[in-house]
């Protein structure tokens, strides 16, 4: 990384110039490195939001599943595996539903947490997934190599686990995880997610 040289003894002007040479570079570098982030952040935002308005589009289109629609759906047309980027093999939808003793609860903070929650945990496993809110939780499909489905169940147990501990801060609050079956298709992710809101009915 030498950028240059000063023979001794060293001319103060000829410092100076050379230094803000270096300063000039580093600054047109930290400037394209930031310009980057940005970029890479905008993908990440408007790939995350396709896929929500994607899992959205099934609950919609579904006849079984209008009760758990969002009331912001968009339409999405595309072909899925190309437009949202999914990449691994597996796909698996979870349903954590969130039960409640008083009634009108507003439980859209704890919404916000959980789906940051899982979110993370996912992030950590190195598993793609998308979520969406629903009237009482959050469904989620995760997409995985087909190798790491061996760890799903303990992932999501993590999930339920880590639910649990916020859920205990508050009173009246009960949560259930219901998991439906694993796809090898992302076209087959509404059936995944009628099997875990089937699970849950069967609490």
């Amino acid at each position: 990384g030498v950028e240059n040289y000063l023979l001794k003894p060293i001319d103060q002007g000829e410092l100076q110039k050379v230094l803000k040479k270096i300063a000039g570079k580093h600054k047109v570098t930290m400037e394209k490195a930031k310009t980057e982030e940005l970029l890479k952040a905008q993908a990440y935002s408007n790939r995350k939001r396709y896929r929500q308005h994607f899992l959205s589009n099934i609950l919609e289109k579904n006849n079984s599943l209008r009760e758990l629609k969002r009331e912001d759906n968009v339409g999405i047309t595309e072909n899925p595996d190309t437009q949202y980027g999914f990449e691994q093999d597996c796909f698996c939808a979870f349903f954590l539903k969130i039960d409640y003793e008083e009634r009108h609860q507003d439980i859209s903070g704890f919404l916000r947490m959980t789906d940051e929650l899982i979110e993370q945990i996912m992030d950590d496993a190195h598993m793609d997934c998308i979520n969406s809110f629903v009237n009482s939780g959050i469904i989620t499909i995760i997409n995985y190599k087909t190798e790491a489905h061996q760890f799903v169940d303990s992932l999501l147990e993590k999930v339920f686990q880590r639910v649990i501990q916020e859920i205990e801060k508050f009173r009246g609050y009960h949560i259930t995880i219901g998991i439906g079956t694993e796809k090898n298709n992302i076209s087959e992710a509404a059936q995944s997610i009628q099997e875990a809101i089937q699970a849950i009915k069967c609490r």
